[in-house]
């Protein structure tokens, strides 16, 4: 399996290219290109400049029209820091508030590399992802899409059968790596979490809002010339490097790591996310974004 844009020679490329030419058809593509993760693929077509249009229409990877969702991110499982009460606490706050979707930003897993500063609880990467897996909570109604991080690639570099694993519950979906698309009530919004070398040749223009993980911290940032926010997703789990390289950015904007998740819900004319945090052994809301609709980008 392909999984990185830059890992495909020029003539592969322009076979890909050239199929999609005669059909418009990503799952056609799919079909003929079976060995390319779906983010790749949509990044070979895209690196041409020349099928946004089409592509626009066809990007997404799931549609739904749940009012309300959730996001979570980093569990990092397999490190000191991991917690399963909050992936727990997540699941009951669900199945009270009737959300029958969560969306996972990445990291499920903590992985073993020496260049990171964690301590590791578990340095085989087969152990941690059957461990996440058989832990993860369950509920027949509700189901779990994700991307794979930066944590989550590098166990799948170092061993194949991590990515089967994490992909045998029919309930625990990952959505590729690094950066995923959602149809949301006719808006185009995204997961994503940063991979270092990993390289995608996405669009960036079409999000109506993007979930962002990776940073452990929970913020709303305005993106110069692109249409929508990019919202970072609190860490379920108890570690706070995540931004240990912009201390100084956590500082300025008043910024903490307390770990939590999000929800997000389509209420009357706005889209509201609201920030709810793990503190005193209960779940309390923190901070809200509200967002006005607008014209739908897809119908």
């Amino acid at each position: 399996m392909i999984w990185d844009y830059k890992s495909i020679d020029d003539n592969l490329k322009k076979q890909i290219v050239s199929s999609f030419e005669k059909s418009y058809k990503i799952s056609e593509i799919q079909n003929e290109y079976p060995f390319l993760d779906y983010n790749v693929l949509y990044s070979v077509i895209y690196s041409t400049n020349r099928y946004n249009k089409e592509l626009n229409n066809q990007i997404y990877q799931l549609k739904t029209n749940d009012d309300i969702v959730i996001f979570m991110s980093d569990t990092h499982d397999g490190s000191k820091y991991e917690n399963q009460y909050y992936k727990d606490q997540i699941f009951d706050f669900a199945v009270t508030n009737g959300v029958e979707t969560i969306f996972h930003c990445g990291d499920y897993i903590q992985s073993y590399n020496e260049n990171y500063k964690y301590i590791i609880n578990n340095k085989d990467v087969i152990n941690q992802a059957q461990r996440f897996i058989d832990k993860y909570p369950s509920d027949p109604s509700i189901t779990t899409y994700g991307i794979y991080g930066n944590h989550d690639y590098d166990s799948i570099m170092i061993d194949e059968d991590v990515k089967r694993i994490l992909e045998s519950r029919s309930d625990f979906k990952t959505l590729g790596f690094k950066k995923a698309y959602i149809l949301w009530h006719g808006h185009i919004i995204s997961l994503q979490h940063d991979i270092k070398n990993f390289k995608l040749s996405l669009p960036l223009e079409s999000e109506y809002l993007s979930f962002k993980g990776h940073s452990h911290v929970y913020h709303v940032k305005k993106v110069p010339g692109r249409k929508g926010e990019r919202i970072y997703v609190p860490a379920s789990c108890d570690d706070d490097l995540g931004y240990s390289s912009e201390e100084s950015f956590v500082k300025k904007n008043n910024l903490n790591f307390t770990p939590g998740f999000l929800t997000a819900e389509h209420f009357r004319q706005y889209i509201i996310v609201t920030y709810f945090s793990f503190k005193y052994g209960t779940i309390i809301r923190e901070d809200e974004f509200i967002k006005p609709k607008k014209k739908l980008i897809i119908k």
